[in-house]
């Protein structure tokens, strides 16, 4: 019987993507992970216990109906309370680093739910410092189509650690140093196996690099705000994916992003309680300032330096011909040649909405 849940909230940028990729599918007779479809339980646990579901960004951005999102919730909670209620295994293993994000209130009929159904209830998280944060803050944003940018970018530490703090046990609330020094062997994943008593031998780890390279962001920056129609629906917000990703790989070999640049938007005012409550501190990162949100987006702005031939020959490679004078023209053409893909990229969960009760409760097995 499941006595026990180990919770992994991230925080964001912090590899959570590795180790949930790397764990899905351990099982060691004892532990096991988590049995949704897809290996990033933020989806689920947020559309199960949010009380604004139908507001969470990610429906919100693909147009997700009400209804199909309410099915979801049911039919999310089947799939926990099942692997909750799994006779041969002691311990349920989580991740979703959307969860350290919850309101107050959602995370505390999270825990409620969880300590009805066991024994103990773990909650895990790795924060990082906030210098790189906010450079990785950025490119995300960029990523996802953000065109305005705050002065400072939050580090949210209280916003994610302080209601579980109240909820659980000292001792259960374990908050850990993403930093190379401080993991074990460098590795987020050995790191986080260790710490929750995992088999890392058992574990087939995966690296996972998302951030783009310097001329791949400066174009998304170029093409976010030329294109105001790239998400709203499924289509759209796929074929956007498809682009952003693209873009990742055809330059992939371009100048590394220096995350220094972004030290004057960083927020140190946290660095205090972060310390007194959990004895961690990041040396050195309050003494950083350089630019300013406007400088940064005038930098990204600036694509003289960014090889177009490259975008030229993806064109060509995909079969369009066509005079397109500028980088914006040319970046919104290779967006609607993904629109007009026949089968664009559909996680799992999203594709299979009108079924959502039977894609995840059908399949397991107690």
């Amino acid at each position: 019987m499941v006595k026990s849940v180990i919770l992994h909230i991230g925080m964001h940028k912090t590899g959570s993507t590795s180790i949930q990729q790397s764990l899905q599918g351990y099982d060691d007779g004892k532990a096991f992970y988590g049995r949704f479809d897809g290996f990033n339980h933020s989806i689920p646990i947020i559309t199960a216990f949010s009380k604004d579901s139908d507001g969470y960004h990610v429906w919100r951005k693909r147009g997700v109906r009400k209804d199909a999102i309410k099915g979801m919730r049911a039919a999310f909670l089947d799939v926990l309370k099942r692997d909750l209620g799994r006779k041969n295994r002691e311990t349920l293993v989580l991740s979703g680093e959307g969860v350290s994000m919850m309101s107050n209130d959602d995370k505390a009929e999270l825990i409620a739910f969880m300590n009805s159904h066991v024994e103990r209830v773990q909650v895990i998280c790795y924060v990082r410092d906030p210098v790189s944060y906010a450079a990785s803050f950025w490119q995300q944003k960029v990523q996802s189509g953000t065109t305005t940018f705050p002065d400072i970018v939050p580090s949210k530490y209280r916003r994610a650690l302080h209601k579980f703090a109240s909820l659980l046990p000292g001792s259960d609330l374990i908050v850990r140093s993403f930093s190379r020094d401080a993991l074990r062997g460098g590795n987020v994943v050995e790191d986080f196996c260790e710490v929750c008593g995992l088999d890392f031998r058992r574990v087939s780890e995966k690296s996972s690099n998302a951030s783009l390279t310097l001329p791949a962001l400066k174009l998304v920056v170029a093409f976010n705000e030329s294109n105001d129609c790239n998400q709203g629906d499924e289509v759209v917000a796929f074929a956007r994916n498809n682009m952003v990703n693209r873009l990742g790989e055809l330059y992939q070999d371009g100048e590394r992003i220096d995350s220094s640049r972004f030290s004057g938007v960083a927020d140190t005012s946290q660095l205090d309680y972060l310390k007194a409550r959990f004895g961690i501190a990041f040396a050195g990162v309050s003494e950083q300032r350089k630019g300013n949100a406007a400088e940064i987006l005038a930098w990204l702005r600036d694509i003289d330096d960014v090889d177009l031939g490259v975008l030229d020959k993806e064109l060509r490679d995909r079969g369009i011909e066509g005079r397109f004078d500028d980088a914006p023209a040319k970046l919104n053409r290779l967006f609607y040649s993904f629109v007009c893909d026949k089968e664009p990229f559909f996680p799992v969960a999203v594709r299979k909405l009108k079924n959502a009760h039977s894609v995840f409760v059908g399949r397991f097995k107690k």
